[in-house]
């Protein structure tokens, strides 16, 4: 049975009396050689195709190719080879679930897949303006179609991985707090002894790090809201910052608590406390763990024309600059989970947060908020 590619050649063949070869007709009879092309040079540029199996990697192209012909082709319906259908949808969902490239990759496939195409067409015969103009705006839908679709895949995928997580985190970091309540109640029915003191400080370690790995399970949760679009619902009061900056200290382990220099005073402003006082412990938590024995971390505060200025700067390896923008964004950044949350919260107060880091001097992070932030609850933040 005649397939439908086979009929537009037919078709083709038929209505194209002119002597220049139609671009449709070029592609029809061109379109195994074209694919086998682009796979070679995708493998080549892309490295996440590389050891790609044929049938994945080639995805719903051969059909996207089949609607450009129609598209390019005189007599048919077809505008562009996206119209009318999800092919390219299809294609992004599929890169999405089923390997590893990421969405730059996605878009230079569809880019080498038109150079191939162009540089067939431009061997073959002189493509008319409308011709040139169907192949630019298929790949532009394309391109913008299939992002979307992946997009979209990513975060489900990945919201649904959160949320398993955490649940199955939640019940692991719950029964260990239980337990070590009942082995504390144990404990104070023990006679005073070295064994006793073992035993509490222990516990008391278990419970410091439960905690920690409750911290880490909200991080995760924030982070994947934050990746989802959802902003924090901010409760903005007005609150004393030295308060607010004593009580995220008092949070730290003792020997890091020992550890924290303060430079300058506070102010007074309007922030959501909760918040703040979360995004202030993942800087200065995320500066001890990536520091060396013995870090010193050193908080300098400053305010100028309305806006409030904490630096938090530590001792420790620098980071390279090709990775700095990468610290804030989820799921990408080599430091956890925790300053992507910094940085929304930041941006929801109206303000920012930087990084300076360099081998001579250190690493600094500076969160930059207006004082008074009650303006700015609800304006657009990443």
């Amino acid at each position: 049975m005649e397939n439908t590619l086979d009929q537009n050649v037919r078709h083709i063949r038929k209505s194209g009396s002119q002597k220049r070869p139609l671009a449709a007709e070029v592609l029809a009879d061109s379109r195994d050689a074209i694919l086998a092309e682009w796979m070679k040079r995708t493998r080549a540029e892309i490295s996440s195709a590389r050891n790609l199996e044929r049938p994945i990697l080639i995805n719903t192209l051969p059909t996207f190719l089949d609607h450009l012909v129609e598209a390019l082709s005189p007599e048919h319906s077809r505008t562009t080879a996206t119209e009318g259908n999800n092919i390219a949808e299809e294609h992004g969902n599929e890169r999405a679930r089923l390997t590893a490239f990421d969405p730059a990759q996605v878009i230079c496939e569809y880019q080498i897949l038109r150079a191939v195409i162009l540089d067939t067409l431009a061997r073959s015969t002189v493509m008319t303006p409308d011709e040139y103009r169907v192949v630019v705006l298929s790949f532009d839908a394309a391109i913008r179609d299939s992002l979307t679709s992946y997009l979209l895949i990513q975060g489900q995928l990945r919201e649904q991985f959160v949320a398993t997580l955490t649940h199955d985190l939640r019940n692991p970091v719950g029964a260990i707090q239980i337990c070590t309540d009942v082995i504390n109640k144990v404990v104070e029915r023990l006679p005073e002894s070295g064994e006793r003191a073992e035993i509490r400080e222990m516990a008391q370690m278990i419970v410091l790090h439960s905690r920690r790995a409750e911290q880490l399970i909200d991080q995760l949760l924030d982070s994947a809201r934050v990746m989802l679009g959802v902003g924090p619902e901010l409760d903005m009061r007005e609150h004393d910052f030295d308060q607010l900056l004593a009580r995220v200290i008092q949070e730290l382990p003792g020997d890091q608590r020992k550890r924290v220099k303060i430079f300058g005073k506070g102010v007074r402003g309007y922030w959501s406390e909760e918040h703040l006082r979360r995004a202030l412990r993942g800087i200065i938590q995320n500066s001890f763990e990536h520091g060396g024995d013995g870090t010193v971390i050193r908080i300098l505060m400053d305010q100028i024309d309305g806006r409030f200025i904490v630096r938090i700067h530590g001792e420790e390896t620098s980071i390279p600059a090709e990775e700095q923008e990468m610290l804030f964004q989820v799921f990408t950044r080599p430091r956890g989970v925790g300053l992507a949350f910094v940085r929304s919260i930041a941006e929801a107060h109206g303000g920012s947060i930087g990084v300076d880091s360099a081998p001579e001097r250190g690493t600094t992070f500076t969160l930059d908020i207006p004082i008074d932030a009650r303006p700015f609850a609800g304006v657009p933040h990443l």
